[in-house]
């Protein structure tokens, strides 16, 4: 193999790592971003559980609903947020997956666009430099 095809070789190499480091570095800040928003949500779950409590306990002191009927109350709407809260995890989840396929595809697009050649496609290459290059010193043998 020439020394000009090797340059060739390391110059695709590092635009491969390159790029494929840019999309690690975009899918993490879009990762710490979905994470951000799921954890404000569950926290204003949290808050809103605190509101309810608050509220209920309120309803009681009035003597507007019983002592009984606050707890079922109370704990009718755990158990609802309980629901919520756990679709909204599974939403999370299916959506982490989805922005996967979803960066997989700009990333595949961006290396498009560059004219960055696919890993299939390199190795294709790598083995028609193979291939010429045994020809080459075939040639220069004798063979």
């Amino acid at each position: 193999m020439s020394e000009e095809e090797r340059n060739w070789q390391e110059q695709m190499k590092d635009k491969v790592i390159d790029v494929r480091n840019e999309a690690i570095m975009q899918g993490a800040s879009l990762y710490l971003l979905a994470r951000r928003v799921l954890l404000a949500g569950l926290g204003a779950v949290a808050l809103t559980a605190e509101e309810a409590q608050a509220f209920v306990d309120k309803l009681v002191e009035r003597g507007e609903i019983a002592e009984a009927d606050a707890q079922k109350l109370i704990e009718d709407f755990r158990e609802r947020m309980k629901k919520s809260e756990s679709q909204v995890q599974q939403a999370g989840g299916e959506g982490a997956k989805q922005i996967e396929n979803i960066l997989e595809d700009q990333i595949g697009a961006v290396l498009n666009r560059m004219n960055v050649p696919s890993k299939r496609e390199i190795d294709q290459l790598s083995k028609q430099i193979e291939a010429l290059s045994a020809k080459i010193d075939a040639l220069h043998r004798g063979d």
